[in-house]
């Protein structure tokens, strides 16, 4: 649902997808105004993608436990109407993420957001320590460049480890 909220004005439908009934009940209440928003329980392992779109987003989603990561990016891609494009961020080792914590809550602390929502972010990060598991998809910013070349993406529209302090991928391609 973060994403949501970034969305464009003219965005002419949204439906977001997660295994959480909690997530998605959260995420439904809070988007309830915006008619062109919605949220459904999907297990990605299981269930198919629905219609097609011009735009699949898996973030922070290939590193979860049980998961297939490229199986999942094939399904995904197979999910997308020509042209359209794929936004893929996510961890690139454990130890990173880890890492990562102490200078995420410097960063809230010197912007002003820290102070009254220390349970909140600690809550957050109790639960990324339990969804970073050793048997988790881990991949470079480089492997999921050449992943999505591989599967068929034309072109790389961008490609940063600037998130999360360097400790993860973010990729766009079309396509």
């Amino acid at each position: 649902g973060l994403l949501t909220e970034h969305l464009p004005a003219t965005t002419t439908r949204y439906v977001g997808l997660d295994l959480s009934s909690e997530f998605v009940g959260v995420a439904t209440r809070r988007y309830a105004p915006r008619p062109n928003v919605s949220f459904r329980v999907a297990d990605l392992t299981k269930d198919d993608l629905g219609e097609q779109a011009d735009v699949v987003t898996l973030l922070n989603t290939l590193n979860l436990p049980g998961l297939r990561a490229v199986d999942l990016l094939r399904k995904a891609t197979r999910a997308l109407l020509p042209g359209g494009r794929i936004v893929v961020s996510g961890p690139t080792s454990i130890q990173s993420w880890n890492e990562i914590e102490g200078k995420i809550l410097r960063q809230l602390d010197e912007d002003g957001k820290l102070k009254g929502n220390e349970s909140k972010f600690e809550a957050m990060a109790e639960a990324s320590r339990r969804l970073l598991v050793k048997e988790g998809y881990y991949c470079s910013l480089e492997g999921m460049v050449a992943l999505l070349k591989h599967l068929g993406f034309r072109r790389i529209l961008e490609a940063s480890n600037d998130l999360y302090h360097g400790a993860s991928y973010f990729v766009v391609a079309e396509r």
